[in-house]
């Protein structure tokens, strides 16, 4: 029952979920949600624990953004340029960004 996870899903936009990179087995994708927020998927289908990337601007935060873990439901505070998460193998780290 996490509340986060669930707002992306049922977000009133309503748009799919679409591939921002992907790099032998990580890849990044990238949902509109309401409020010009945006859900970004750190996807890691190795068998080892990997750094995903994600260049904040390259996908509309050109200053900053106000980054949230979704599935740890804590705070990241803002962050600007380049976001690394540390990824489980077969794991996916769940952001909101907001400005």
């Amino acid at each position: 029952m996490n509340r986060d996870a669930i707002a992306i899903d049922q977000d009133r936009l309503g748009e799919q979920a679409k591939l921002l990179y992907k790099r032998g087995d990580l890849s990044v994708w990238t949902k509109k949600l309401t409020g010009g927020r945006l859900a970004i998927g750190l996807f890691n289908t190795s068998f080892q624990l990997r750094d995903v990337s994600v260049d904040l601007s390259r996908v509309g935060f050109m200053n900053s953004a106000q980054l949230r873990d979704v599935w740890g439901s804590e705070d990241l505070g803002r962050r600007s340029g380049t976001f690394t998460a540390k990824v489980k193998s077969h794991g996916v780290v769940l952001l909101i960004a907001a400005n």
